[in-house]
């Protein structure tokens, strides 16, 4: 986590980085020496290694306490408030915690997403580098019940959010650290045997899997609770009042005999 005492928050964080042009990264970079891009989405230069660069930007931060590990375990909440096209106010709301990695095969975890090769190896790059995951997956489950809001919603109404900032697209992203053990275990409880859809990180959750297997044949042993077999997800539900897919428009040019 950021320690605010130490940054101006809305000044250090980024969007995922496969939607930041080369235009916005210099605006990222520009607006602080801490913008996660500087470490999520460096610039290819001659002679330079980025992905080790990055990482030790990565320790120097944690080194100077920029970036501090939370003192215990917690599941965070996030909440996205926004006004849609329709000129609604809208609250997402979700969680974020580690997912076990599982390949597609088994059933559990679903894509719907062509993969790059040069993509997944740029991100499995930086992360062997830094043996760190920068960009939650965005993942959808569905609980018609409603009880994991009715958790969240119980903690967003019972304390102050930890982070609170606007982007500059008028996005309000207020976090909360989820620690009560009942909660975590309520939530761990409706999430434990669900499917679960990809929506948005299918290069980042390829990249994993990647990672895990390359460093399960170096061990030869491994119990599955090592936490390279693990990946960090924002988990929304299907049926939150606040969630909206849009249309992906594609337009297409230069087709023969077509008018």
């Amino acid at each position: 986590m950021y320690d605010p005492q130490k940054v101006e928050l809305r000044k250090v964080v980024a969007p995922p980085y496969d939607v930041i042009s080369p235009e916005a990264r210099k605006r990222y970079c520009s607006s602080s020496a801490h913008n996660i891009v500087w470490i999520d989405y460096r610039e290819d230069k001659p002679g330079e290694d980025k992905y080790e660069i990055a990482a030790a930007l990565m320790d120097k931060w944690t080194d100077d306490q920029i970036l501090a590990r939370d003192t215990a375990p917690a599941i965070y909440l996030l909440e996205q408030e926004f006004v849609n096209h329709s000129g609604e106010l809208k609250r997402r709301k979700g969680f974020i915690a580690l997912l076990r990695l599982e390949n597609f095969k088994d059933g559990a975890v679903f894509p719907h997403e062509k993969t790059f090769p040069r993509q997944s190896q740029d991100r499995l790059n930086l992360l062997r580098a830094t043996c760190a995951h920068f960009n939650p997956v965005l993942a959808l489950y569905s609980e018609r019940n409603g009880e994991a809001r009715q958790v969240l919603d119980a903690v967003a109404a019972n304390s102050k959010p930890a982070i609170e900032i606007t982007d500059e697209d008028g996005v309000v992203h207020r976090l909360w650290r989820i620690m009560s053990a009942d909660h975590i275990e309520h939530l761990r409880a409706i999430i434990k045997d669900r499917n679960i859809f990809i929506a948005d990180g299918h290069h980042r959750y390829e990249t994993a899997l990647a990672f895990a297997q390359g460093l399960r044949s170096q061990c030869g042993e491994f119990h599955g609770d090592e936490a390279f077999n693990y990946i960090m997800m924002c988990f929304v539900r299907m049926e939150d009042p606040g969630l909206e897919i849009l249309a992906a428009h594609r337009l297409l040019n230069d087709i023969p005999n077509f008018s």
